[in-house]
């Protein structure tokens, strides 16, 4: 895919946004930044089915570009937003980099017809007939320089994993390994967290450069690789992870993943004492941003 003739309309991670732009991808976030009153009417015009046009971020100004041929859009369950990319002779991307179970709309059976869906996980492509894309990252961000404080390090969401958290973070204190757990609380109706709140990307990014290892637990049935493992790689860190699986992907070495169920816990805290093994360049670069782009492709 030329990226030349495509943009991204992405609704993930905003400290991204302008390392798209560096490497001449163009990418704008779904809607404009709006004050919370304004986020809740938007909601209720969304619930009522009415236009919401007016929220829309600056793709929308895209459409007629002359230029223009090809559109990713981040999965959501936004129709109102399908509807617009619509009729339009473009060849539309419907990317999946969340497992599908958390859409309520968005299932490829529901999408127009003209949409293309591609998903980074294995399963969910094979069981919903979809194409397979990779997760990505960006070979443009750079770790700060900080003094290492951490031995493992976890910075996420509960999603329903916070008591397995819990009883891990309890483990490692029982084997003397230092580590930061740090679980943000699920939203409430109106959006709010009830507890932890999310911490900011780049105070994220300070925390990994003070960890010797990622912790990355999957949710259930999910198969494809995470932001944390694209973390791990991008900026040497090892990595600490559930994933059966990862076993199969072109990184997996021994000495930078410890896989919980298959590796014996009571040899993590010499796992995150040894330093990390670097991986050939062509095998991290695979999964830039700028590579991920190309791989799509377009009837």
């Amino acid at each position: 895919m030329d990226k030349d003739k495509t943009i991204i309309i992405y609704n993930s991670v905003k400290y991204f946004l302008p390392y798209f732009n560096q490497k001449g991808i163009r990418a704008f976030p779904v809607y404009k930044e709006v004050g919370f009153l304004s986020r809740i009417l938007r909601k209720i015009f969304g619930f009522l089915g009415l236009n919401r046009s007016y929220w829309y971020g600056e793709w929308k100004n895209q459409m007629n570009n002359s230029s223009l041929s090809n559109v990713v859009i981040f999965a959501n369950d936004e129709v109102d937003i399908w509807n617009a990319l619509k009729n339009r002779n473009l060849s539309v991307i419907f990317w999946y980099w969340n497992p599908i179970k958390i859409y309520s709309k968005a299932l490829p059976v529901n999408l127009p017809e003209e949409f293309k869906p591609y998903s980074f996980d294995p399963r969910d492509c094979k069981e919903f007939k979809m194409e397979f894309n990779t997760t990505f990252y960006f070979n443009n961000i750079e770790l700060p320089v900080r003094e290492r404080k951490y031995d493992i390090l976890f910075i996420g969401m509960d999603k329903g994993r916070k008591s397995h958290l819990e009883d891990f973070k309890l483990r490692l204190t029982e084997l003397n390994i230092s580590n930061l757990i740090y679980i943000v609380s699920n939203r409430n109706f109106l959006g709010k967290h009830t507890g932890n709140k999310p911490i900011g990307y780049g105070q994220y990014l300070r925390y990994i450069a003070e960890s010797s290892a990622i912790l990355d637990l999957i949710q259930d049935k999910q198969s494809g690789l995470t932001l944390r493992a694209m973390e791990s790689i991008f900026f040497s860190k090892k990595l600490i992870t559930n994933d059966l699986t990862i076993v199969t992907q072109p990184f997996y070495n021994k000495n930078n993943v410890f896989i919980i169920g298959s590796d014996k816990l009571e040899d993590l805290k010499e796992f995150v004492k040894t330093p990390y093994l670097p991986l050939e360049t062509s095998i991290v670069e695979y999964y830039d941003v700028s590579n991920w782009l190309a791989r799509f492709s377009i009837d």
